[in-house]
């Protein structure tokens, strides 16, 4: 979120004298958005490497991570299982 102020100013001339400068406040918020991810099936230790597809309803990039790279590394959208176990793979959006 910002926010300005915009100053509207006329300094007159021959005929108009200058009229006084009106203020306004401008706020800019950041727009909301939504990340869509499926369910991802169970894999085997022997399965290859596999994209990830979530998509941000803004069209910006998703980027994701794994909560046990014992089990699972993400690089980009690719995963590689590398262990047994479980890990939950979490799409986020970076907020600029």
């Amino acid at each position: 979120m910002g926010t300005t102020t915009i100053t509207a100013a006329q300094s007159g001339n021959t005929n108009y004298a200058a009229a006084t400068n009106v203020l306004q406040t401008l706020t800019v918020n950041q727009a909301s958005q939504t990340i869509a991810f499926a369910a991802l099936p169970n894999k085997l230790l022997t399965d290859a490497p596999f994209a990830l597809t979530a998509t941000a309803s803004s069209g910006l990039t998703v980027t994701y991570t794994s909560s046990n790279t014992a089990v699972a590394t993400v690089s980009g959208n690719t995963v590689t299982i590398v262990g047994l176990g479980s890990t939950n793979i979490t799409p986020y959006r970076d907020w600029e």
